[in-house]
């Protein structure tokens, strides 16, 4: 867990661009609430997908977020990670998957909507994408 939670502080400014006492209380929520799959090459974690499959009164799973060191990206292991948590939550009885992506982050919508989001919701600079399971 050490080393997501330097990925997330390492991304701080690109991603939520938050201050630090708003990030911990963000670390320390989604440490103890979510669920997390990681992609590690050469023994180091340089990907991981966090999300929430922990309440089933609600028929969603909500992915909270996604991080790929740069020197990995457009390998797919973003594309990958997003359908394990799909296959996941499918089998944990979720009937819907959602998430957010920043308006200003073009490819990220592209990639949800390859494996079959679609806009659901925009909100202020954020669009809610969504994809029946």
């Amino acid at each position: 867990m050490n080393e997501i939670i330097e990925l997330i502080k390492r991304h701080n400014n690109s991603l939520l661009n938050i201050n630090k006492e708003t990030l911990d209380q963000y670390i320390n929520k989604i440490t103890e609430n979510a669920t997390f799959i990681t992609h590690i090459e050469d023994g180091k974690t340089v990907a991981f997908y966090a999300f929430y499959v922990n309440n089933e009164k609600l028929d969603f799973s909500f992915g909270t977020m996604l991080i790929v060191e740069p020197d990995y990206r457009r390998f797919g292991i973003a594309t990958q990670l997003l359908k394990y948590w799909l296959d996941y939550a499918k089998n944990r009885g979720f009937y819907t998957a959602k998430l957010e992506v920043n308006i200003d982050n073009p490819n990220s919508v592209k990639m949800c909507e390859k494996v079959g989001f679609a806009v659901s919701e925009v909100k202020e600079k954020i669009y809610v994408l969504e994809k029946i399971l």
